[in-house]
C-alpha cells in the first residue's frame, strides 16, 4: 500500500497566496480581467522575491 504524505502549507504561504488571489480578482473586476491576471503575476513574482530574501536572511541566521 504506498504511503500518502500530508500536504503540509505554511501560514506565510497562505497570506501570499490570499494577496495574490485579492489582487487579482479586484484589479479584474476594475480593470479587466486580462489587466487582474497580469496584476496577480506581478503580485505572485513581488511574493517569491521576497520570500526567498526572507528564506535567504533566516538560513544565514542559522549559519555559525
Amino acid at each position: 500500500m504506498p504511503r500518502v504524505q500530508k500536504l503540509s502549507v505554511s501560514s506565510r504561504n497562505l497570506i501570499w497566496f490570499a494577496i495574490v488571489l485579492v489582487v487579482g480578482v479586484v484589479v479584474g473586476l476594475v480593470a479587466g480581467w486580462k489587466v487582474g491576471l497580469i496584476a496577480a503575476v506581478i503580485a505572485l513574482a513581488v511574493s517569491e522575491i521576497v520570500e526567498r530574501s526572507a528564506r535567504r536572511k533566516r538560513l544565514a541566521a542559522t549559519q555559525p
